[in-house]
Parts: C-alpha cells; structure tokens; sequence
C-alpha cells in the first residue's frame, strides 16, 4: 500500500460522503437536516415548486395569511429555536371571541378573560379547571422528551417515544372516555373540547386522548400562540436552503429500490414539468412525506397495509367581505371565531374566524368545511363580499385511537419521518420527530462509513 494511500485514509480522504436522500420539503424534513451531521451530502426531492410542504401562505391585499398551520405554542422549544436560529419574528395572537353554534349559540366567550371564566364556571362547572390540570400534566410529560433528545436519546418507533414518557395509553384511548373518566362532564366536551377539536383537526373527541390535550394546548388553554411573522413556511424554506447541498423541486420520487446486498438505494424521480427521468444512488433514504399521500413504489414490500391511515380532506377558503349576522340571529356583530357543533348542519363550515384585518378596516375571514363553499354557499353568509380564495390539501390523519404504527426505521438506511402522524400531527411534533430520525441517521451513517 503506498504512503499516500495510507495517508489518505488516515485523514478520512479516501471514502465519500455519505448521500441522504429526503423525500418532501416540511416542517419534518427542515427539522431533520438541522441535527443531520453537517458531513453528510443530503439531497432534498420536493415536489412541488417550493418549499414548506403542508405550511403556506397567500397574500389578500395587502396582508399575508396562512394556508395551511397557522399557530405555534410558547412551549414549542424547537421552533423557537428555529425561529432565533434564522433571525425572524414573532407575531402573537391576539384574542378572539369564541361563539359555540348548534342551533343558535349555545357559548359565547368575552374579551374579558374574567368575564368568560364565569360563564364557563355557570355552564359547565368545573370542568375547565379540571381538564387545564389534565393537559398541563400532559404538556409536563411530553417536554420530557426534550431533555431526551438534548442527550441524542433516540426511537426506533413513535411507540417506544410515547411509551419513554409515559404517555403511550392515552393514544389508545378516545378523548370523550379518558375525560368522562376523570369526572369532565359531557356538556363540556361535547362543545368546548369537540368546538376546539373541530378547528384544530376537522374531528370531535373521537380523537386520541392525546392529540385532543394538544389541540387543547393549541387554543391556548396554557401559555400563548404566536406565528412567524414572515410566514411560518419560512422557517421551513431557509432551514432546508441553508442545510441542504442540493434541493430538487419540482421532482416526484416515483420509485426507491432498496439492493439488500449491498445496503444501497437508487431514487428514480421524474421532473414534473419536463418529464425528465433521473436515477440517483444514496446510502441513506428519508421519506418527509405521509406515504399515503404519495406515489412512491418500493422494489420491497416496506409498509403494512394496516400500517397506513386516512387523511382528512380539508378545504380552506378566505373571504375579504363582512359577515351577515342575520344569519346567526344577530343584528349587530358576531363571534370572532364561530364553530359549528351540528352534525346536520344548514351551515356549510366547520369553523369561521376573523384570520386578519385590512388597512382599510376590513375583514379576512378563514373558513374551513368539509367540501368546497361554492359562490352561492359564500354569498349566503358574506356581504359584501371584495375577495375570494380557496386551497385544499390532506391536513391531518384521522387520529382515532389505533394500536398499529408504522415506525421510524423502516429498514436499515430507510427512515420515516411522518410515522409520527399516527399519534399527533402538528408542526412542534413533527420537529421533533425529525430531531429523533436525525439521531438515528447519524448513528447508522457512522456506522456504515
């Protein structure tokens, strides 16, 4: 062996850098490449023809809203970071009355958080200070798993996480039982949790236990929300840009064949403008998209049919106009944010909230319904109507209770970010999950090298 050889591989000159591949341009995928070992040569496939995945916004005049998560929380440690990272602002939420619709308002919250306090210890007694004291025993438990992480403690499954901070059973219980178990009164949840539920996740408290305390958490019942002033996909955009050596968008992976012999993976992928077909080798494949969402063949049978899950539909329309009060039995104003309970409902949204406000001193409304609101739906609760627009995507799985995951190391070398979403789907979680499958990669790449 010759002296320069030897002195090559002394100096770790002789063997290439390991090539990650990611499939999708997330808040999961953003998060994995910030603790990804900054020696691996990490390509991002996309899609689309930007990035942030399921995050997004739109402009409506003069104001930015957010298409698809629009609030963070105060305890969402990762974000926070991100956010410090990249030098972006904070936009906090301001607060909004909330109005409870089944047939007429059955609550209506006031500005004054006193004031609200006493309507919900008359309605529902003391049911809201017994489940603030459940979910903070719930956000208590889940913040362990930051201090896990801190020590490159990783999990081969979402179940083994939940399992590691004690919060495992709630996922296998629905939120209405684990409730009512703990003396929360039905009234209560059959409006406030399910009005929450409603918003966050298109679903009631057929939900897991676990993802409805989230939700919980989400509408502030503990700290306070906030978004990136800049947009949150932002965060997502410059984390991938300044992390990864190459981005690939507006390219579908359309087939990962895995060679068992050689522990190696070839991506085929197909530009979707110009048809153009490419095949690229990697040591390491990350998929950062919900595979039932996608087209991706396998050459080897990876995921178990009972394994995969149904997303929920969500169709997201803003509206630049008024609201009609007359159609909420109100001469004069309504509700900033109205949830609609009813299962049969006349009303064709599940939720309708003030999302922003013009320089004019006009409205941007978001709502969210089941199908799309067609002009004659919008006319009967707007008016005047200025601008209208839609987008719809695959928000969310169906996050009922479920014993069977997929797990995060699919294969050696095959890693899956959203096995997450089989317990909770939102963008902190998914942080973490790409924090956890990060862990995991660098540990296997050193391995391999």
């Amino acid at each position: 062996m010759s002296y320069t050889l030897v002195l090559l591989l002394l100096l770790g000159l002789g063997s290439h850098a390991q090539r990650v591949a990611v499939v999708g341009g997330g808040i999961a995928a953003a998060a994995l490449l910030r603790h990804l070992d900054p020696a691996l040569d990490v390509h991002v496939f996309e899609r689309g023809t930007r990035l942030g995945g399921r995050l997004g916004e739109t402009w409506i005049g003069s104001v930015s809203v957010e298409t698809g998560g629009s609030v963070l929380h105060s305890s969402n440690r990762y974000m926070l970071q991100f956010l410090n990272e990249l030098d972006l602002d904070q936009s906090k939420d301001s607060d909004a009355t909330m109005g409870f619709w089944e047939h007429g308002f059955k609550f209506v919250s006031s500005k004054e958080s006193w004031k609200t306090a006493l309507k919900m210890l008359w309605r529902y007694g003391f049911s809201h200070l017994i489940t603030s004291r459940l979910v903070a025993d719930v956000q208590s438990k889940w913040e362990r798993v930051y201090d896990l992480q801190r020590q490159n403690v990783s999990f081969k499954s979402p179940k083994d996480m939940f399992e590691a901070l004690g919060l495992f059973k709630m996922t296998q219980v629905d939120a209405k039982s684990f409730l009512m178990q703990h003396w929360v009164s039905e009234l209560y949840i059959d409006e406030f949790v399910d009005a929450i539920s409603r918003v966050n996740y298109g679903q009631r408290s057929e939900l897991n236990a676990f993802v409805d305390s989230v939700s919980l958490i989400g509408a502030g019942m503990s700290g306070h929300l906030w978004s990136v002033e800049q947009g949150n996909s932002v965060v997502v955009e410059q984390l991938i840009k300044k992390y990864a050596d190459a981005i690939h968008l507006g390219t579908l992976v359309k087939r990962i064949e895995h060679d068992p012999l050689a522990n190696k993976f070839t991506i085929h992928s197909e530009k979707t403008l110009s048809g153009l077909t490419q095949s690229q080798p990697f040591d390491v494949v990350v998929i950062a998209t919900p595979i039932e969402t996608s087209d991706i063949q396998f050459n080897v049978n990876c995921f178990s049919a009972s394994a995969t899950r149904k997303f929920v539909k969500t169709h997201v329309t803003f509206v630049n106009g008024k609201v009609n009060p007359r159609l909420f039995n109100s001469a004069n104003d309504v509700p900033d944010i109205i949830v609609n309970l009813e299962r049969e409902s006349s009303l064709p949204f599940r939720s309708l909230s003030v999302h922003a406000i013009l320089e004019d001193g006009s409205f941007i409304y978001k709502l969210f319904s089941d199908s799309v609101l067609a002009d004659a739906q919008i006319g009967r609760i707007f008016s005047p109507i200025i601008e209208v627009q839609r987008f719809s995507y695959k928000a969310y799985p169906y996050l009922e209770p479920t014993p069977i995951w997929p797990e995060f190391e699919i294969l050696p070398g095959l890693f899956y970010l959203n096995a997450m979403e089989s317990a909770v789907s939102c963008m902190e979680t998914e942080a973490v999950a790409g924090k956890n499958v990060a862990v995991l990669v660098n540990a296997y790449s050193s391995k391999v090298l």
